[in-house]
């Protein structure tokens, strides 16, 4: 018997005598902010609001000319995605489908976006051409495959496995514009968040089932350097960015306290530097996802409110 309706429903809990439920109801909106880049010790007090309405935005991620901004947003229902003009252009939705899209990324051309979505029954990569030619199926099978990434030349895409399954994946586009066969590139479980370098010699991932800790691997020949060892550095990566030159990765991570903090680390080596902390409970910046483009960063912080309801039932 069904006792409550809507997906905001949090946790519960019985009385002894089974005949009252209370439980949390959780409302979340969150929409996209941006700060100069690097953010030099700013936090989310002078951040600038980027989208603004009753929604949840996962990722957002700007052209590489800095145009743009794409982003997912369940605006609609469903999470479908978007585009606007930055810095405060209006709206205009790009997909519309039954079920969900995710984790925009535009081609370093601008002309195409890859993402992730459910269209199929399981996660899976798709590009949709922004002419209006018809989506392109890039992977195709029952795994889990999310946050896809272009390399520089926009040729291939690299993506991992949602849920810790492993590997970074490199696909790579044929002459006749269908995708060849995924390649896994390390096959190692907890691998996510993989993105290439500007100058396309390496990838870079994190590992969870390592603690969070951060690799680079060579796209071609599989060779890889440990760039943050969290059993040494007692810190945990999450959503890595690369500099423009290659040389430095910018990282996301969460304190003790679940405080969003933004660090730096030069990939030859050397102690990671912190650059941001956003640390008011009340505008969370959870997620590990962000991006860089064009002199700004752009995140999501979250508006969460909850509410304690009691239910009392009839007995029978």
């Amino acid at each position: 018997m069904r006792l409550t309706t809507g997906l905001d429903a949090h946790s519960i809990s019985t009385s002894a005598d089974g005949t009252r439920f209370a439980y949390d109801r959780l409302v979340e909106t969150s929409n996209v902010w941006s700060l100069p880049f690097p953010p030099q010790g700013a936090s989310e007090a002078t951040a600038t609001q980027v989208t603004s309405g009753t929604q949840v935005v996962e990722e957002a991620e700007p052209s590489a000319d800095g145009k743009w901004l794409y982003y997912d947003s369940n605006v609609s229902g469903t999470s479908e995605l978007y585009r606007m003009r930055l810095p405060r252009g209006a709206p205009e939705q790009l997909t519309f489908d039954s079920t969900d899209d995710f984790s925009p990324l535009p081609s370093p051309d601008g002309k195409r976006v890859a993402f992730h979505s459910w269209r199929s029954g399981s996660r899976d990569i798709y590009v949709l051409p922004l002419d209006g030619g018809p989506v392109q199926t890039v992977t195709a099978s029952p795994l889990q495959e999310v946050k896809p990434r272009w390399s520089p030349d926009g040729k291939a895409i690299t993506y991992t496995l949602f849920g810790g399954g492993g590997g970074v994946y490199i696909v790579r586009q044929r002459a006749n514009g269908t995708w060849g066969t995924p390649i896994d590139r390390t096959g190692l479980a907890g691998t996510s968040f993989s993105t290439w370098s500007h100058d396309g010699h390496w990838i870079a991932y994190v590992n969870a089932l390592l603690g969070g800790s951060l690799f680079i691997i060579n796209p071609d020949s599989g060779a890889q350097r440990t760039v943050l060892d969290t059993a040494k550095s007692a810190m945990t990566a999450e959503d890595p960015v690369w500099s423009d030159d290659s040389h430095t990765l910018y990282f996301k991570s969460h304190d003790a306290k679940g405080n969003a903090e933004f660090w730096s680390i030069p990939i030859a080596g050397g102690a990671p530097t912190l650059l941001a902390r956003f640390d008011d409970p009340d505008r969370p910046s959870y997620r590990p996802e962000w991006s860089v483009g064009a002199g700004r960063m752009y995140f999501t912080i979250a508006d969460l409110q909850s509410d304690v309801w009691v239910m009392q039932t009839s007995p029978h």
